[in-house]
């Protein structure tokens, strides 16, 4: 700007449309390159000998031996590995093998920071990829947060900055009756495929393992040390039985056109397709974090692979991603929130996302109001906790009389001060009258009265076998078979295919032993 005695003149300098979208391609490509992370060499770094220099070391070395001189005893390419050959019979020798090595003991040493540095490029066998962005500041909420639901459907909560044509609404349980829709005449919501959770479970290895999986013969202290981490997390690689683990949903923003089926998971994998909204969704939000939005052609410009139950967008609608996880990780203390309302359970059992990328991603809020849920699934284990009162706290106590005082005495309890201080809570309001709520109440009641009447009976059962008589009882899931002498027999399911996960529901109901595919195992 020049101002003089008789005004001022004002100087724009605009930059020409097509110098400002190929600045724009420059950075998009930029970014995408960025997400491409260290590309390894894999070719020979140093050339072995030939076998002439090989010859002529031997003779040397024979020479020596003649005159008397020391040779090395395996010949004079002792110590030498032996060399790989390549392409066109080049023989050499490559870092690669000690790289690998050296990312798998960081993986094995420092499981959650190398985690953490992979998800900050593409997967190198998918090619998919979920950014990972570190706030500067605390992340301040931008749309109201909404409640989180008491084992309930993992739906949305009012909307983000933008809302999308579809928010899936992913039960917790899995229904008794499910009915797979062909892909081909499928709509948003419907059931395309359901996973074999039992056959896909894992046990998590009780002892020192190396990068292959196998044993370690003699465990360092930080291999030890390593273990009574893991120990300490109490982890499990048992599925979660939930509906969202063991049924795959139709998700409108992944094009099913050429999907395969995965062999493992039997899920429907397809290729990205977002809708307008959704992309919108993202950009708003990531806007809002002082981020630098994603551009639109980033999902569809290659494919990206997915069987992904969530739209584009969801995290942005106060969805609850917790019942993907278990009942036991779905406690006040797992739970994150973002800015969105959208909820995770953060640990590092399936279902589960990792605390340190969790936070990363923004999901750093405690979930407010834990009281609630943490009253109605004490409600004599409705949400599979326990059923013998001597199993129960105070709180899982006060929710048992509630329940078994029927719709009356539960929202009394809910809008009175016992209700506060038992739970360190205000009085609830949301939970204290309405058609819903009194429905809500009338199924506890009714669920409480059975399994009162289930608890007395296996109390009277538990009272023979001290006595010294055998018995058997309902146990869980399954049953045990007490001789009246202190052994303890159970038997689950048949459709329990991982003897690590039977194990555990035998120890969980104090079985001394347990019987897996015929056989008896000790607890």
């Amino acid at each position: 700007m020049a101002g003089g005695k008789g005004g001022s003149q004002t100087t724009t300098v605009e930059v020409p449309e097509y110098i400002e979208e190929a600045a724009k391609r420059n950075l998009a490509r930029a970014q995408q390159i960025s997400q491409i992370g260290y590309t390894p060499y894999y070719g020979p770094d140093v050339a072995a000998f030939t076998p002439l220099q090989e010859a002529s070391m031997q003779n040397l070395a024979g020479t020596a031996g003649a005159f008397g001189l020391a040779t090395p005893a395996g010949g004079p390419m002792s110590g030498m590995p032996a060399p790989q050959e390549f392409a066109g019979g080049i023989r050499g020798y490559s870092s690669a093998p000690m790289f690998e090595e050296a990312l798998d003991e960081l993986g094995r040493r420092r499981p959650a920071q190398k985690a953490y540095i992979d998800a900050m490029f593409i997967d190198p066998f998918s090619g998919q990829y979920t950014p990972v962005y570190q706030p500067v500041a605390p992340i301040e909420p931008v749309a109201p947060v909404a409640p989180v639901s008491g084992g309930g459907a993992g739906g949305a909560g009012g909307g983000g900055v933008v809302d999308i044509p579809f928010v899936p609404e992913i039960p917790v349980d899995i229904p008794e009756e499910v009915t797979i829709v062909p892909v081909d005449e499928a709509a948003a919501g419907d059931v395309i495929a359901q996973s074999p959770i039992d056959d896909i479970s894992f046990d998590i290895p009780a002892d020192p393992i190396d990068a292959t999986g196998q044993p370690v013969e003699s465990p360092t202290a930080d291999d030890l040390a390593n273990v009574a981490a893991i120990e300490a997390l109490d982890l499990t690689g048992d599925i979660p039985e939930t509906a969202g683990q063991a049924l795959q949903y139709y998700n409108p923003d992944i094009d099913y056109t050429d999907a395969f089926k995965s062999e493992l998971t039997g899920q429907l994998v397809g290729t990205l397709d977002p809708s307008a909204e959704g992309v919108a969704a993202v950009q708003a939000a990531q806007e809002q974090l002082g981020l630098q939005p994603v551009d639109a052609d980033f999902y569809t410009e290659q494919p990206i692979y997915s069987a992904s139950d969530f739209p584009l967008g969801t995290s942005t609608q106060g969805f609850d991603y917790s019942v993907y996880a278990s009942d036991s990780d779905r406690q006040a203390s797992d739970l994150r929130q973002n800015a969105f309302g959208s909820t995770v359970s953060t640990g590092y059992n399936v279902g589960q996302v990792d605390p340190a990328l969790a936070a990363a991603a923004g999901y750093t809020q405690p979930v407010a109001d834990q009281a609630e849920e943490t009253f109605l699934s004490g409600l004599l284990g409705m949400l599979g906790g326990p059923t013998q009162p001597e199993d129960m706290n105070a709180m899982q106590l006060a929710g048992r009389e509630a329940a078994l005082g029927g719709t009356d005495a539960m929202r009394e309890y809910l809008s009175s001060g016992a209700y506060g201080s038992a739970t360190g809570s205000a009085p609830s309001s949301s939970l204290s009258g309405g058609a819903t709520t009194d429905r809500l109440y009338a199924r506890m009641a009714e669920q409480a009265a059975a399994r009162e009447a289930e608890a007395a009976q296996i109390a009277a059962q538990k009272a023979k076998a001290a006595a010294g008589e055998p018995t058997k009882y309902r146990a869980g899931a399954g049953f045990i078979q007490d001789d009246g002498a202190g052994t303890k027999t159970y038997t689950g399911s048949s459709s329990i295919t991982s003897k690590g996960k039977m194990k555990k529901m035998a120890a969980a109901q104090g079985a001394t032993e347990y019987v897996f595919n015929g056989k008896t195992y000790k607890v």
